[in-house]
């Protein structure tokens, strides 16, 4: 046997092999015994498990297909949908709620439109940046660290330094000095890019205290995970920028009326005091006339 002339220089192994019983007999043996623990609970429990998996695999890729399918189909037809969707608004809504309705969808499409578009090429320039820079310093991995970073970095804020320790982490393993360097070299570049790109880009698209996006990234953590922590911070900018136009609306017209009530009580006390005033020269007449 082939096995037992490759290992003559291992006394272990051959003297194992040459133990083992390679008959007709043993093997057929060896597959009854096999076949019978197929159709044990172990194994119908196995291929439930395996199932399952493929099941849900299959699933997603399926959905995941479908969706894009739909929204492709949904952008080449955007126009008719925009116009029949708001013609349908027109003609069952009154004008007030229908001018309303239409403020609160270009609302939603501005602040969606600017906060995805915005938080996309800021993930490009961040991931740039650090894969660039990590090849000018010699630090290893430089095209995955950037591509790293970059994707973490559609997480809302801590995102990119999850994925920067990540990244250091795996250099480390290498070699512990350069993943201190990359973390130092990115806590740098993330100071950067936070008080001079950032700003720029995202630009007062989604302008929600610092407060807020702490609630909405809570709220969407715990709805549907990391992207609902993605979804629910322009979510929570048109809630609040709804409510701000409406919060000012009603004080603006509180104060109005409030204007409107001291201008006619002012009126009314002038009228007043005009009708308590007494002209002398008919005074006199009155007086001469008892």
């Amino acid at each position: 046997m082939w096995l037992l002339h490759i290992t003559e220089r291992v006394p272990a192994v051959h003297d194992w092999l040459a133990r083992l019983d390679f008959s007709v007999d043993s093997i057929t043996r060896a597959l009854e015994e096999f076949l019978s623990w197929l159709n044990a609970d172990a194994q119908t429990s196995l291929m439930s498990s395996v199932y399952n998996v493929l099941s849900s695999a299959f699933s997603w890729a399926f959905n995941c297909m479908m969706s894009v399918m739909f929204a492709i189909i949904l952008l080449f037809n955007k126009q008719r949908v925009v116009h029949e969707g708001r013609s349908l608004l027109q003609a069952y809504m009154p004008e007030r709620f229908y001018n309303r309705s239409m403020h609160i969808l270009k609302l939603i499409d501005n602040t969606f439109t600017g906060y995805i578009g915005g938080s996309c090429l800021e993930c490009l320039i961040l991931g740039t940046l650090v894969g660039i820079l990590s090849a000018v310093f010699g630090l290893p991995y430089a095209l995955l660290a950037g591509l790293v970073v970059g994707i973490g970095a559609l997480v809302p804020m801590f995102g990119a330094l999850a994925a920067a320790i990540l990244v250091s982490l795996f250099m480390a393993l290498e070699s512990p000095v350069n993943g201190l360097y990359f973390m130092i070299l990115f806590l740098c570049i993330q100071q950067v890019e936070g008080n001079f790109i950032y700003p720029h880009v995202m630009g007062k698209t989604v302008g929600l205290p610092p407060f807020f996006v702490m609630i909405a990234i809570t709220i969407g953590a715990n709805a549907a995970g990391i992207l609902g922590m993605i979804v629910f911070i322009p979510i929570t900018s048109c809630v609040y920028q709804i409510i701000r136009e409406d919060t000012s609306a009603r004080l603006a017209v509180r104060k109005r009326r409030k204007q409107a009530d001291a201008l006619t009580a002012q009126s009314s006390a002038g009228r007043g005091s005009a009708a308590n005033r007494r002209d002398p020269a008919s005074d006199s007449k009155e007086t001469s006339h008892v």
